[in-house]
């Protein structure tokens, strides 16, 4: 039998965090994926991770404004 990954829950604050670092340092990075995988890094989870949270975020920002 196989194991399922352990998918962690983030807190809103840590998600937040993710959000605010990724958009005051996009520019210093080629593309959204190095600044995800580099911000990731920092905060201790996957790039993808972060990606996922930035994208949440924008999409909730976009649900509101409609």
């Amino acid at each position: 039998m196989t194991q399922q990954k352990h998918t962690p829950t983030y807190t809103a604050e840590f998600c937040e965090r993710g959000v605010r670092l990724f958009k005051e340092n996009r520019t210093n990075y080629p593309s959204n994926n190095a600044a995800y995988k580099t911000i990731a890094s920092k905060l201790g989870c996957s790039g993808d991770s972060c990606g996922h949270g930035v994208g949440r975020r924008n999409a909730m920002a976009v649900n509101a404004v409609s």
